[in-house]
């Protein structure tokens, strides 16, 4: 685990594989749902709750890039990530590490 606390190419490995199958996750079900999202949300209390800390989980880690990191990408992938959530956030994450990497930003 020690490996994945600084940037590397197995953490970018990780990352950008997650977020490939986040892509494909979301692709298959919105493929094969039968059911519209807005029903959902209204038929269970569990949906809303589940939707709405995914909202202030979005937020937090808005927050965090911004005030966190120094770099240009920050603001454009904060605002993306408040309102595509997880799916902006790890290619910011993949996009940092590979600056990092290039030696293009320094590392806080």
């Amino acid at each position: 685990m020690e490996k994945l606390r600084k940037p590397s190419m197995l953490r970018v490995q990780i990352l950008g594989g997650a977020w490939v199958l986040m892509l494909a996750v979301l692709l298959v079900s919105l493929l094969y749902t039968g059911m519209d999202a807005w029903y959902i949300l209204q038929a269970s209390h569990f949906a809303r709750l589940a939707y709405m800390n995914t909202l202030v989980l979005s937020a937090l880690m808005a927050a965090y890039i911004v005030i966190q990191h120094d770099n240009w990408l920050r603001f454009p992938f904060a605002v993306a990530t408040l309102f595509l959530g997880a799916f902006a956030l790890l290619p910011y994450l993949v996009i940092r590490d590979v600056l990092i990497l290039k030696n293009q930003i320094p590392t806080r």
